[in-house]
């Protein structure tokens, strides 16, 4: 079975088991009143929330609904349902119906609740990691441009700090934060106009190489600041 598939056949199996399980009940369970037919479909909802999101993750390449903090809630409250509405209060008769919609509320809301959290949790980690990646791009473009750069340089020592340059943006803090856009702007409008000094007799480039590192050098104190 594919990774990528993964998800698609447990969703199809979780949907199985929902039909083999209501085969069972109704063939065990003779009398159903209201109070039953609550729990039932209490229990049909978590198998479809359980099924929809193993589908669900097919689109983010996950091997199991378990991969996230959100597929691990969904787990937990789909054995509580099923424990309780589905098979505990299934095996009598007669229920109360006010304390079984009660309880049913109450371990849907609570399930709702930390399921948004976890939600936004996620979409705020993916976010991120889109901005880093945008960011850790960026940099080894101006890296590549730098290098570039080097190859133009007939001065040895400007080859030389070229390089340093290069390596001092290698190892720079990748982390996206809006704080930085600032200085990661005048690192941008420098290397710009160092390309230009390099051609340019009048220039020293070395004098704008440094205030290259020093702008690496305070982006790299500012990333530490924000992400305290």
């Amino acid at each position: 079975m594919k990774k990528s598939h993964a998800g698609l056949w447990i969703g199809i199996t979780v949907f199985f088991l929902a039909a083999v399980y209501s085969v069972i009940l109704f063939l065990l369970k003779s009398h159903f009143d209201i109070a039953a037919w609550v729990l039932y479909g209490a229990t049909m909802i978590a198998f479809l929330l359980v099924g929809i999101q193993a589908i669900a993750s097919v689109r983010t390449s996950s091997t199991v609904i378990v991969d996230t903090a959100l597929g691990i809630v969904t787990i937990i409250y789909f054995g509580v349902q099923l424990i309780f509405g589905g098979i505990v209060c299934m095996s009598f008769s007669d229920v109360p119906l006010t304390p079984v919609i009660v309880c049913e509320i109450i371990i849907l809301a609570t399930y709702l609740v930390f399921a948004f959290v976890m939600y936004a949790a996620q979409s705020n980690n993916a976010a991120q990691d889109h901005n880093d990646q945008k960011t850790v791009q960026k940099m080894r473009l101006l890296e590549s441009d730098v290098q570039g750069m080097m190859e133009e340089a007939s001065d040895s020592e400007v080859k030389k700090a070229l390089r340093e340059l290069a390596e001092a943006i290698h190892y720079s803090d990748v982390v996206s934060l809006p704080g930085l856009a600032d200085v990661e702007g005048r690192i941008a409008q420098n290397i710009a106009i160092l390309q230009d000094e390099l051609t340019d007799d009048a220039a020293d480039p070395l004098a704008r190489i440094e205030t290259l590192r020093r702008l690496l050098k305070e982006r790299d104190r500012t990333a530490a600041i924000l992400k305290r």
